[in-house]
């Protein structure tokens, strides 16, 4: 997906946040063209500002902005490139729904968001893959690099504080029998053709959920470890085991917005690969989860479930969850 801007540079997106609107307006509304326009800086010094600011233009109908609003679908997702942590929230507080009638009117709608404030990401150095979903879309991912001006960071002192580099943290949820699992099957989705990296997601598309039935999300990733995933080897003076050892451990960060709750579900996993692992080498691996054991809630809607890695993020598997009251002449 091209990605499309606002023509802002640098400072401009501080000091005249709206200088291109009016010609952006021209373009999406007299074009009568539905859309969204998202935008941020790509670098932010640290110590010239405090803020991280996010500009959002939408053109469409009257109905089309009305139902819903975009405060009630957007959700923010920023995940760091280095470590793959995520931070996610709802992009705006949410407001009651306008009754719009059907018109040919064509609106457009600006917001200005801070990123720092929405998801309290920590102020230090770093690079965030950015996006903004709404259900089953997704913004083009924005790169966002935090930098601090006048900082040295001494590559010697780096390669040093490696050598004490702790392991992964263990798999998470631990495998179980029959789940979670971590092994790949005939039900277990595939990596899109041609991709180097990605994520795939599939789940049931509508479950009832009476006790004891699992909402199973199945995955299969294909991801670029970093060093700080690879599990050690074992010391050799212990005695061998015949469990299968992982070689790399990755967290994945599933989000989930649904179409009752105002704020998204985050449910964040550690999955192994049993692939050759070194620094950079693409590694694959596969799961099983249980989503309502995970802590997926399990009230009654339909939920669009992404998954995130740094800079990598699958399309998204839509599930409906149903109340067994809900479905006339069932038993539970």
């Amino acid at each position: 997906m091209e990605r499309i801007t606002l023509g802002l540079k640098g400072e401009e997106f501080w000091s005249e946040p709206w200088k291109t609107i009016n010609d952006v307006q021209m373009k999406m509304i007299g074009g009568r063209k539905s859309g969204l326009i998202v935008d941020a800086p790509e670098a932010v010094d640290l110590v010239a500002h405090d803020d991280t600011p996010l500009l959002i233009f939408q053109s469409g109908s009257a109905q089309e902005l009305a139902s819903p609003p975009l405060e009630n679908l957007a959700v923010l997702v920023a995940s760091r490139v280095s470590d793959r942590e995520t931070y996610v929230n709802s992009a705006m507080k949410h407001v009651p729904s306008p009754q719009a009638k059907p018109s040919t009117t064509w609106r457009g709608r600006t917001f200005q968001l801070n990123l720092r404030e929405r998801l309290s990401f920590p102020w230090e150095p770093g690079t965030f893959s950015v996006r903004i979903l709404m259900r089953d879309q997704s913004s083009v991912a924005l790169p966002l690099e935090l930098v601090q001006s006048g900082r040295y960071d001494d590559p010697e002192v780096k390669k040093f504080m490696l050598q004490f580099m702790p392991p992964p943290e263990p798999v998470s949820p631990p495998p179980g029998h029959p789940f979670p699992s971590y092994d790949a099957d005939e039900s277990t989705p595939a990596i899109a053709k041609g991709e180097e990296q990605g994520i795939a997601l599939a789940v049931e598309r509508v479950i009832v959920t009476t006790p004891g039935r699992p909402a199973l999300l199945r995955g299969s990733f294909a991801l670029k470890v970093r060093r700080t995933e690879i599990v050690p080897p074992p010391d050799p003076k212990l005695p061998r085991s015949n469990e299968r050892r992982p070689t790399a451990i990755l967290p994945i960060t599933l989000v989930a917005s649904g179409t009752r709750d105002a704020q998204p579900a985050m449910l964040k996993v550690r999955v192994p690969s049993y692939d050759e692992a070194t620094e950079d080498a693409v590694v694959t691996g596969a799961f099983a989860i249980d989503l309502l054991d995970l802590g997926l809630p399990s009230r009654e809607q339909t939920y669009f479930i992404w998954a995130f890695a740094g800079d990598v993020a699958s399309t998204p598997a839509v599930l409906a969850l149903l109340d067994p009251k809900s479905v006339p002449g069932m038993r539970y």
